[in-house]
């Protein structure tokens, strides 16, 4: 099995209907499959207590009901526009919705889940008293926890609400950090490692984007993970970010998401990928400081928890065939000759031993 290479491709749109009013925010959602959710998703963006946006949502081809659903409420709201085109994937249909999107900032919700009735409210009023290119916030970490609990314990969570939705967040009593020097902030790991107000991991969803921005930095299409690659281009444009630590976003637990559902190895190569992408360009173009952070709470917290740590599943033959290759291509681009203390230390030294070096 050979990794192919993962890159945007140019694609013709529909034409887009003539808009007389540009929207403060364009919330893309991507449907593929997911009609079981879909209203969910869809309902949260109907209920924010700001109401200058627009939803386009992207059908990716779906083969389920979701084109009816999407239908509907186009009907019911004006503000729901609907794009069809052939199946692509995540990122084609993010890149596809940026494209089509008209308001000052763009967000990105996954039509399995849903946001807090203030998401919009909340984002665009800090990015326009900082003039901020990305205002970022957290999932709700209590949710996503009793959803986990109750499918240990093999128990329904569909019809699990979470205890923040219907709490109101006065903003000039939440903290923010405002800077133009992202990568300090940005951080993968599990622990913050010293990071201070942390970004921590690097899921799209999580931030409120200037469209112009959003534009210029498209999700690498094809690759699963897309968020790594897209996060780290974002951060190199050195944007003016702020902060939050608001629990704004609701993330399901789906077990036929792409992070459930794929194996091991799948999701390796996949990793590798995005860091094939990224790699060269913090090596040749970022600061020394940028490329310091972005190795140490990025890269490497991928190297050790995405790649090094999984290695033990995937020890058939077939896996290892796949993996030592494109592993040894890392080695040799340089990527893993620098661990910054003993655990990315003794994690080069597994994928070393795995690729028989």
């Amino acid at each position: 099995m050979e990794l192919t290479s993962f890159i945007h491709h140019e694609m013709s749109l529909p034409q887009e209907p003539a808009v007389t009013h540009m929207p403060k925010v364009s919330v893309i959602v991507p449907v593929y499959n997911v009609e079981q959710y879909l209203r969910r998703c869809l309902d949260s963006i109907l209920g924010q207590t700001m109401s200058d946006w627009e939803a386009i949502c992207v059908d990716d081809g779906s083969p389920d009901g979701s084109a009816s659903i999407l239908a509907e409420y186009a009907e019911r709201d004006s503000r729901f526009r609907i794009l069809t085109k052939e199946n692509g994937g995540l990122s084609s249909a993010r890149n596809a919705g940026t494209a089509w999107a008209r308001g000052e900032f763009v967000n990105y919700v996954d039509s399995d889940d849903f946001i807090h009735p203030q998401t919009f409210e909340l984002a665009v009023a800090p990015a326009e008293r900082d003039r901020s290119d990305i205002v970022s916030w957290v999932p709700d970490m209590i949710y996503k926890r009793r959803l986990l609990l109750r499918a240990k314990l093999g128990q329904s969570y569909d019809d699990v609400v979470p205890w923040s939705m219907s709490h109101r967040y006065d903003l000039s009593k939440v903290h923010t950090v405002c800077t133009t020097e992202v990568t300090k902030h940005a951080t993968n790991h599990r622990w913050l490692d010293g990071v201070t107000d942390p970004i921590r991991y690097f899921y799209a969803w999580r931030h409120l984007v200037r469209r112009e921005l959003a534009v210029e930095t498209p999700f690498v299409e094809g690759l699963k993970f897309e968020d790594f690659p897209w996060w780290s281009d974002l951060m190199l444009r050195s944007p003016r970010v702020t902060i939050t630590q608001l629990p704004l976003y609701y993330y399901y637990y789906n077990k036929e998401s792409i992070t459930s559902a794929s194996t091991e190895c799948h999701k390796i190569t996949h990793w590798i990928a995005g860091i094939r992408h990224t790699y060269p360009q913090y090596a040749t173009t970022a600061s020394e400081e940028q490329r310091m952070c972005w190795e140490r709470q990025c890269l490497w917290a991928v190297v050790c928890d995405r790649i090094s740590k999984q290695l033990y599943k995937v020890q058939d033959e077939t896996s290892r065939e796949t993996l030592v290759p494109l592993l040894r291509e890392l080695w040799d681009m340089g990527v893993l000759a620098m661990p910054y203390n003993k655990r990315s230390k003794y994690h080069q030294g597994r994928i070393k031993e795995y690729i028989g070096l």
